[in-house]
């Protein structure tokens, strides 16, 4: 009785004492493919923002922040991806190709911040959607700036670059977040 008393109180030390194996962070594929469809999320919700009018406003105008959301969310599994360990910087060549797919994203991204500020009026024809807006939009730019920093990180070869282009989209962003929150 008293051995596999042992047994079991050695098995239970040992268990917590090993350390789990981590997951890989993800490779610079995935986290360009992770961008890819954020841009792919907002390149649909742009043409879905793009095609409201008064006739289907009330229908589709509370559509939109659930759209950003769900932008939001993917944003969030982009985030887990480059901030798992262990934080080991891409190649150059890797980092190029990040920064060509974020390019991509950003000009999505303001196009459909643009179509935003250009719907607002009509959007806020719906009653709570603009609030709901504004906070979506909110929430996109803590996701856009938790990404950014752990993604410079990973691509020190290509920072400046990488911290232009998302100079670019976090001015588009408080420019929208201004008009509906104004």
């Amino acid at each position: 009785m008293h051995f596999s008393l042992f047994a079991l109180v050695a098995l239970a030390v040992s268990a917590v004492a090993t350390p789990a194996k981590l997951l890989p962070r993800a490779d610079s594929t995935i986290i360009m493919q992770d961008i890819q469809v954020i841009t792919q999320k907002s390149s649909a919700l742009n043409d879905m923002v793009e095609n409201l009018s008064i006739v289907n406003v009330f229908i589709q105008g509370p559509q939109v922040a659930p759209g950003l959301q769900d932008i939001v969310e993917t944003g969030g599994m982009a985030v887990n991806d480059v901030t798992s360990p262990p934080q080991q910087p891409f190649a150059n060549a890797d980092a190029v190709e990040i920064i060509n797919v974020l390019k991509e994203f950003v000009v999505v991204h303001q196009m459909l911040l643009n179509t935003l500020i250009g719907k607002h009026g009509l959007l806020t024809l719906v009653p709570f959607v603009g609030p709901a807006v504004a906070a979506a939009l909110r929430s996109i730019e803590e996701v856009v700036d938790t990404f950014a920093f752990a993604l410079l990180d990973l691509i020190p070869t290509q920072a400046g670059p990488a911290v232009m282009q998302m100079n670019l989209l976090d001015e588009s962003l408080n420019g929208t977040i201004a008009v509906y929150t104004s």
